[in-house]
């Protein structure tokens, strides 16, 4: 990588981790709603059928209630695999920014040494 291309990178990355840890949060916070939403949803859907049907039991109660919930399970799925995705992206951009930092000061250390 040329000092240029260096300097370019230290300069863009911190803009870049900002937004990725931005965007990160929302998605997290975006999960944490829809994981609520969730299973409320699944509470209410077990408290109904366990009104309607007296004789049924806990398992057929909990089994009926995911099978009505099961859109917003897989909205719930959906929404942590971003955020995760979300979360990496923002880590692999920490480290590249972490790696740049070493390469200057490696190359700091060589001209230092070769009277640069």
């Amino acid at each position: 990588m040329t000092p240029q291309e260096l300097e370019t990178w230290l300069l863009r990355l911190p803009n870049d981790i900002y937004k990725a840890n931005e965007e990160a949060i929302k998605a997290e916070e975006e999960f944490q709603k829809v994981k609520a939403e969730y299973e409320d949803s699944l509470d209410s859907e077990y408290l109904k059928g366990k009104a309607s049907g007296e004789n049924m039991t806990v398992k057929e109660l909990e089994s009926m209630a995911r099978q009505v919930t099961r859109e917003k399970r897989l909205a719930v799925i959906i929404q942590e695999a971003k955020m995760k995705s979300l979360k990496n992206k923002a880590d692999k951009l920490k480290t590249g920014f972490a790696a740049c930092q070493s390469a200057i000061k490696l190359r700091v250390s060589e001209l230092q040494s070769i009277g640069g």
